[in-house]
Parts: C-alpha cells; structure tokens; sequence
C-alpha cells in the first residue's frame, strides 16, 4: 500500500508526462498536416490533369494559338 501511495503523489514522473504528452500532440499534428498536404497534392495533380486536357490549337477549333 505504501508502495501506491509513493507511486501516486511522486513529483518526478511529471516531467516524463509532459514529454510524452509533447511528443504526442506532435504526432497527431505531423498526421493531420500530412493529411492536408497529401489532398493538396490530389488536387494540384487534379488541376494538371485539368489543363493538359485542354486541346489549343487543336482541328476544328476554327483557328490555332500560338505563343
């Protein structure tokens, strides 16, 4: 029982918490940025894939561009 009540009210492991506590809350923010970046990747490849689809110049537009 001492054992418990030393185990409870001990001061040193308080420093141990507020790292891992730390590292935690980096890990999820690390998640949730890798998140944002992976679906502004999709839509950047999206816009790409958007604009190479787009024929100028092409037959049967009535007249070419060019730069």
């Amino acid at each position: 029982m001492a054992y418990w009540k030393r185990f409870l009210f001990d001061e040193e492991g308080a420093e141990l918490i507020q790292f891992a506590l730390v590292i935690a809350i980096v890990a999820v923010l690390a998640i949730a940025i890798q998140g944002v970046v992976s679906s502004a990747e999709g839509k950047v490849n999206d816009a790409k894939n958007l604009i190479d689809g787009i024929n100028i110049g092409g037959s049967g537009s009535g007249g070419s561009m060019t730069p």
